[in-house]
């Protein structure tokens, strides 16, 4: 049976990490592969436009990649109906070994544990009676009779979900006395149960990562599963292998434009609606094409994807970039959450937040209480500075706002500050290609 590959961008994901890994899981899809995108956090409004206009829904939302019990082949014990005898239920322990036995309802649902224990427990109660004949045998033939049901612990024990952590349940399984603990579904279904020994064979959950390769970024419990791929046009992040994997790297504008390289390759045409999600990637990541990350291959990319998709690039652009820069209705943090990274230069821990808007002006409202959240991000989440670049559209300026924990830090990458908390960049639309290397070569 094959083994569900995910696919995912960052943390806080921007069009490029949404569309690039849905366009990427169609693709592995036609050939093959049973992939599934996934993200990793809220979708922006940017992003929910463009999956809107081409009628997608976004992915599932993965937490983590961590084992689970559900990727364990469990131990399947037949249970037994509420209503089997006594005997019949020893005899059955017997064949086990004298473990647990479940008892589960015509529900499915597990209602209780026995062991040959609860049994004899009973036994001695029931036993020290006599009947009015004076029969010790016929007492005991009525001993055997009786349902199960009497004997079984309905309480007291531990069980397990398909949805629990490799590591949540061995601390369960060495606590337990048994050493074997069943497993039910959300519904109290009986599943199987699991034991030390098979917490060690758990399938590893297999991903692929695009847009992003640092560690900081990518899903919570990657070193649990198997990585298989890259494909990203940042800088090589620090995210370490075991083994060789396939992984592109290309210095254009834009994951999705990687993407379709690889489409192209392969032979396979993207259908129009993952071409339109292509290349809203496109024109969103280069600020259609006036980014100076943006190279001729993005645009020639861009232009191709957009016949398939049958859309205008300048019409449809405005419309996108009108719609991802409403910030109506967002509080502080979510206007910094929208589009963050997070990321450690010469081992301080760094947050840069990116804002489109149409002019500097339409910011201004919220200038102040963007300031005032990313202070407390100081304290609260340990960054040593954090950095909000607004970037007007229409006014082809960019201002950075900027909280630091020491004086001067920022100062080191970009020069003189306007007033201590932000300074202007003209013509910087590129958190990656204009931002992240000063700061990484002032602080290395």
């Amino acid at each position: 049976m094959s083994q569900t590959v995910y696919v995912t961008g960052h943390r806080n994901p921007d069009t490029d990490s949404i569309c690039s890994s849905i366009g990427y899981a169609a693709l592995k899809r036609a050939l093959g592969v049973d992939a599934t995108p996934v993200r990793l956090g809220k979708v922006n409004r940017e992003t929910a436009f463009v999956l809107s206009h081409f009628d997608v829904k976004p992915q599932e939302l993965l937490a983590s990649v961590r084992g689970q019990v559900g990727d364990i082949t469990l131990e399947t014990i037949r249970p037994l109906a509420p209503d089997t005898a006594l005997q019949t239920a020893l005899e059955a322990l017997y064949a086990e070994n004298g473990g647990l036995l479940p008892v589960v309802g015509a529900d499915g649902r597990l209602a209780g544990l026995v062991s040959a224990g609860d049994i004899a427990a009973l036994s001695l109660t029931y036993l020290s009676g006599e009947e009015p004949d004076g029969s010790a045998a016929a007492l005991q033939k009525k001993f055997q009779g009786l349902p199960v049901v009497d004997a079984m612990r309905t309480t007291g024990y531990d069980v397990l979900h398909p949805t629990d952590y490799i590591s949540d349940a061995r601390a369960t399984l060495e606590s337990d006395s048994a050493g074997r603990v069943p497993v039910v579904d959300e519904t109290g279904a009986y599943l199987g149960f699991c034991t030390l020994a098979l917490l060690e064979t758990y399938r590893r959950k297999q991903v692929i990562l695009v847009d992003h390769s640092e560690r900081t970024q990518t899903v919570d419990g990657l070193e649990e599963a198997d990585l298989l791929e890259i494909i990203d046009h940042h800088r090589i992040g620090d995210i370490q292998t075991p083994g060789p994997i396939y992984f592109r790297n290309e210095p254009v504008g834009c994951s999705a434009t990687i993407v379709t390289k690889l489409y192209d390759e392969n032979g396979v045409t993207p259908e129009p609606k993952v071409a339109g999600l292509l290349c809203s990637a496109i024109l969103s990541d280069t600020v259609k094409f006036k980014s100076p990350t943006c190279t001729p291959v993005d645009k020639d990319t861009a232009l191709r994807l957009a016949k398939m998709a049958g859309i205008d690039v300048d019409a449809y652009a405005k419309r996108m970039f009108e719609a991802g820069a409403s910030l109506e209705g967002m509080s502080p943090d979510e206007i910094i959450h929208n589009d963050f990274k997070e990321y450690v230069l010469g081992g301080k821990k760094l947050g840069i937040a990116q804002v489109t808007m149409a002019t500097l002006a339409s910011f201004a409202g919220y200038r102040e209480a963007v300031l005032l959240r990313s202070a407390e991000m100081l304290e609260q989440e340990g960054y040593a500075a954090v950095l909000v670049i607004v970037t007007a559209i229409l006014d082809e300026q960019t201002e950075v706002l900027f909280q630091e924990t020491e004086k001067g830090l920022v100062a080191s990458a970009f020069g003189d500050m306007r007033d201590g908390v932000s300074f202007m960049m003209e013509g910087v639309v590129s958190r990656k290609k204009q931002i992240v290397p000063q700061l990484t070569k002032a602080l290395s």
